[in-house]
C-alpha cells in the first residue's frame, strides 16, 4: 500500500507549494538585501559630510580660541610688562600698578570672549591671572605642561577635567584648555600661557550635529574621550584605530552592529566620531522584509488551495486506475477503465483498457500452446532415454583408444628428453671446440705478432752488429792516432830540451860579452823560462795523451767481450724467432683441424634436431591423439549427462505444463 506522502498528488502539491514559497522569498529577500545595502550606503555618505561639516565648525571655533594667545603674543607692552614684572626688581608701587594693567589686559580678554573661563599665566618665578583664587604651583609637575614647555609656542589641547587644569574652577565643572608657550620680542620666554573654556561649550556643539539616530563624541588621539552625546557608547569609540584623516567603516560591539564615521581636526588632533547603530539604518528595509514575509504567506495560502485542485484533477483519477490495475493483477480480466477526457490521464485509461484485452488474448493463446508443450514433453522424455543408452557404449569405446594414445605419448615424450639431452651434450661440445679455436687464434694471432718483433728485432740486432764493427774499427784507429800523438810529444821534448841549451849557450856568451851582451841577456834569460814553461806542458799533455791511451785500450778490450756477449744474443735471438714460427705453423694445424671438427659437430646437431623434431611430431600425434580420445570420452560422458538432465528437463517441462495450465485456469477472462 503506497503511504499519502508517496501518491504522485501530493508529490505535486509539494512542487508547486515549494516553488511558488522559495519564489517570493527569493525575490523579497534579494530586494531587503538591495534596499539595506543601499540605506547604508546613501547614510553612510550623509553621516560623514555632517560630522566633516560640524568638525570644521569645531575648528573654526578653536581657531578663534587661539586668537586669545595672538592677541597677548602680539601685544608687545603686555609682553614687556610680564617680563619686567618676572625677572626685573622693581619697587612695590610699580609692582603692583604693572600687575593691575596686567591683569586689567587679560580681564578684557576674558570678557570679550563669553566661552573663556579663565586666562593664566604660569612661570616658575610668579603666576597671575583672571581668577580671585591663589594660583597653586603643582602645575609645574604636571606632564601637560612640560609637554607645552617642550614644544617651544606650539598649541597643545587639553581635554576637560573636573574645575579645570589649575583647580581654580567652580565645583562639578569641567573645564578643557589650550595652553602655549609665550615669547616677548627678544624670543625669550615669559610663561605658559593656559586659557580654559567650560566643557558644555562642546557637548551643546555636538547637540546640534544630528545623525540618524546616532550619537557623536570627541575623542583624543591617546584614545580618551573629551566630549559625547551618550557615555554608553565610551567604551566601545574609545579603542577605535583611525588611520586616515577621515573616513568610515563598521563595528561590531555587544553583539550589535554599527557605523562609524570620523574626521580627524586640523587644529586640536582631536577626533570627531559618529556611531551609528545599523538597526536604526536598516528601519525601512526591514518594512521591505516585513512585507516579504506576508507576501510569502499569500503565495503558500495560494500554492494550497491550487495544489489542493491539481490533486483533485490528477490525483483521483490515477488512484481509480491503480485499483483497477491491482484488480487485474488478482486474475479479473474483465474491469475496464470510464475515464473519457483527453487529457494525458484519459489517454492513461485507454491504454490500460488496450493492455486488458491483448493479455486477455494471449492467455487465450497461452492455454492452447500449453497443451502442445505438454505432448512434445512426453515424447523428449521417450527420445533422451535411447540417447543415454548409445553415450554409454560411445564412452567405454573411447576410453580404450584414449588409454593406448597416452602410452604412446609418454613414451614418446621419453624419446624426446633423451633426444633432447643429446643434443645439449652436443652444444656444450660445440661451445668448447668454439672456445678452443678461439684461444688457438689469439695464440695464432700472439704468434704473429711475436714473430713481427723478432724480425724488427733481427733487423734491428743486425744494423748494432754493423755499427760495433764500425767502432772497433774507429777505435784502432784512435788507439794508432794517440800513438802518434806520443811520438809527436817525444819530438817536441827533444825540441825543448835542445831549446834550453841554447839558452844556457846564449847566456853563457852575453856573459862574456859584458855590458853589450845584457839586451840578448835577458832573451836568453826569457827563451830558458820558456823551455822550462814548455817542458812543464809537454809534461801535463803526455800525462794526458798516456791516461786517453789507457782508457781506449780499456774501451777496446770490454768492446771486444761485449761483442762476444752480443753475438751469442743475436743467435738466441734467431732461435727465438725459429721458435715463434714452429709455434704458429703449430697453431694454423690445430685451427684447421678444430673447422674440421667443428663442421663435424655441426652436422651432428642438425641431425639431433631432424631427429628430436620427428620425435616431437609423434608425441604431438600421440597427445593429440590422447586429447581428442579424451574429448570424445568427455563429450560421450557429458552427451551421456545432458541425456540424463533431458529426461529430466522433460519431466519438468511437462509438470510445468500441468501448472500452466492450472495457473490460467484461474484468469477470468469473460463475463
Amino acid at each position: 500500500m503506497i503511504s499519502r506522502f508517496q501518491s504522485v498528488g501530493t508529490k505535486l502539491f509539494l512542487i508547486f507549494f515549494i516553488s511558488i514559497v522559495t519564489f517570493v522569498l527569493t525575490v523579497g529577500l534579494v530586494s531587503y538585501n538591495i534596499s539595506k545595502n543601499t540605506i547604508s550606503s546613501q547614510v553612510s555618505k550623509a553621516s560623514l559630510q555632517t560630522v566633516v561639516q560640524a568638525s570644521e565648525k569645531l575648528d573654526f571655533m578653536f581657531r578663534d580660541f587661539e586668537t586669545i594667545s595672538s592677541q597677548i603674543q602680539t601685544n608687545t607692552e603686555l609682553m614687556d610688562q610680564m617680563w619686567k614684572l618676572l625677572y626685573f626688581e622693581v619697587d612695590q608701587d610699580e609692582r603692583v600698578a604693572i600687575h593691575r594693567k596686567i591683569l586689567s589686559s587679560m580681564n578684557l580678554l576674558l570678557h570679550s570672549n563669553p566661552n573663556a573661563e579663565g586666562i593664566y599665566l604660569l612661570n616658575e618665578k610668579g603666576s597671575f591671572g583672571t581668577s580671585n583664587q591663589k594660583i597653586p604651583t603643582q602645575f609645574m609637575e604636571q606632564d601637560w605642561y612640560k609637554k607645552t614647555i617642550e614644544g617651544g609656542g606650539k598649541f597643545f589641547w587639553l581635554a576637560p577635567r573636573e574645575r579645570g587644569y589649575l583647580g581654580l574652577g567652580k565645583e562639578n565643572t569641567q573645564l578643557f584648555a589650550v595652553a602655549q608657550v609665550l615669547k616677548n620680542s627678544l624670543n625669550e620666554t615669559v610663561g605658559v600661557l593656559l586659557i580654559e573654556f567650560d566643557a558644555n561649550l562642546l557637548s551643546e556643539t555636538l547637540d546640534k550635529v544630528k545623525l540618524e539616530s546616532g550619537n557623536v563624541l570627541i575623542r583624543e588621539s591617546s584614545g580618551q574621550v573629551v566630549a559625547s552625546t551618550d557615555p554608553s557608547f565610551t567604551d566601545q569609540v574609545a579603542s577605535l584605530k583611525l588611520d586616515e584623516a577621515e573616513g568610515q567603516f563598521s563595528i561590531k560591539a555587544n553583539g550589535m552592529e554599527a557605523l562609524v564615521v570620523y574626521k580627524v581636526s586640523d587644529v586640536t588632533n582631536w577626533s570627531l566620531i559618529g556611531f551609528i547603530p545599523k538597526q536604526f539604518l536598516y528601519a525601512e528595509a526591514n518594512y521591505i522584509f516585513r512585507i516579504t514575509v506576508l507576501c510569502a504567506i499569500s503565495a503558500a495560502l495560494l500554492a494550497v488551495v491550487i495544489g489542493y485542485l491539481i490533486v483533485r484533477r490528477v490525483g483521483r483519477p490515477l488512484i481509480q486506475i491503480r485499483d483497477l490495475m491491482q484488480t487485474g493483477a488478482k486474475g479479473n480480466l474483465t474491469v475496464k477503465s470510464d475515464h473519457r477526457s483527453k487529457d494525458e490521464i484519459g489517454q492513461l485509461g485507454n491504454s490500460f483498457n488496450e493492455m486488458i484485452e491483448k493479455i486477455t488474448s494471449l492467455i487465450s493463446d497461452t492455454s492452447v500452446l500449453a497443451g502442445k508443450v505438454l505432448h512434445t514433453a512426453n515424447e523428449i522424455v521417450s527420445g533422451s532415454d535411447k540417447t543415454s543408452t548409445s553415450a554409454k557404449e560411445i564412452a567405454m569405446a573411447t576410453e580404450s583408444i584414449a588409454s593406448g594414445a597416452g602410452t604412446l605419448a609418454e613414451e614418446a615424450m621419453r624419446s624426446n628428453e633423451i633426444t633432447q639431452n643429446t643434443q645439449l651434450q652436443l652444444l656444450s661440445v660445440a661451445e668448447s671446440n668454439s672456445e678452443i679455436s678461439a684461444s688457438a687464434s689469439e695464440v695464432m694471432l700472439i704468434s704473429n705478432e711475436g714473430i713481427h718483433h723478432m724480425s724488427n728485432l733481427m733487423t734491428d740486432t743486425y744494423t748494432a752488429e754493423d755499427t760495433l764493427r764500425t767502432m772497433a774499427d774507429k777505435m784502432g784507429r784512435l788507439q794508432e792516432s794517440t800513438g802518434s800523438i806520443e811520438k809527436i810529444i817525444q819530438v817536441m821534448e827533444q825540441i825543448n830540451n835542445q831549446t834550453n841549451i841554447l839558452s844556457l849557450n846564449a847566456a853563457i856568451e852575453a856573459s862574456r860579452v859584458g855590458a853589450a851582451g845584457k839586451g840578448f841577456m835577458v832573451v836568453a834569460q826569457e827563451m830558458r823560462s820558456l823551455a822550462s814553461q814548455s817542458r812543464e806542458s809537454i809534461q801535463v799533455v803526455s800525462g794526458i795523451i798516456h791516461a786517453i791511451q789507457e782508457e781506449i785500450t780499456g774501451t777496446v778490450s770490454s768492446f771486444l767481450e761485449s761483442r762476444q756477449i752480443y753475438s751469442a744474443q743475436v743467435n738466441a735471438v734467431k732461435e727465438a724467432n725459429a721458435i715463434f714460427q714452429s709455434v704458429h705453423d703449430s697453431m694454423e694445424h690445430v685451427i684447421s683441424k678444430l673447422g674440421d671438427s667443428t663442421l663435424l659437430i655441426q652436422q651432428l646437431k642438425e641431425s639431433q634436431t631432424a631427429l628430436g623434431e620427428s620425435i616431437g611430431n609423434v608425441s604431438a600425434v600421440s597427445q593429440q591423439a590422447s586429447a581428442v580420445s579424451e574429448e570424445v570420452a568427455s563429450q560421450s560422458s557429458e552427451q551421456l549427462k545432458i541425456s540424463r538432465e533431458l529426461v529430466g528437463l522433460s519431466t519438468q517441462l511437462k509438470q510445468l505444463s500441468d501448472a500452466l495450465k492450472e495457473s490460467l485456469s484461474k484468469f477470468k477472462i469473460s463475463e
